[in-house]
């Protein structure tokens, strides 16, 4: 049986496999699109989207270190089930990506 820790470790492998497809993917239509056009790639691409990408992969990696920190600060046990959430990757992850798409 997993641990809850290897499955959101899967679970986040998963979501960065997924992220990484889709930014390929988006990528890929702005350049076709760019061509049959003509226009610069520059003048097409949503940077709201590629931030929001960057965003939730620095979210789920540098996240969960400073959230660590956030918790001790406000008195949180990390190993609590606020703790947990708050630095829970998935949530890291989804916080980073919808301030990275904000900002």
């Amino acid at each position: 049986m997993n641990s809850i820790q290897e499955i959101q470790d899967a679970q986040y492998q998963s979501m960065i496999k997924e992220h990484t497809n889709t930014l390929k993917d988006y990528i890929i239509e702005v350049s076709q699109k760019a061509q049959a056009e003509g226009k610069p790639v520059a003048e097409l691409i949503d940077e709201g989207l590629l931030s929001s990408i960057v965003g939730g992969v620095i979210g789920g990696t540098a996240g969960k270190s400073i959230m660590e920190a956030v918790c001790k600060a406000l008195g949180i046990d990390s190993r609590s089930t606020l703790g947990t959430l708050l630095t829970s990757r998935m949530v890291l992850t989804a916080v980073g990506a919808y301030l990275g798409y904000k900002w």
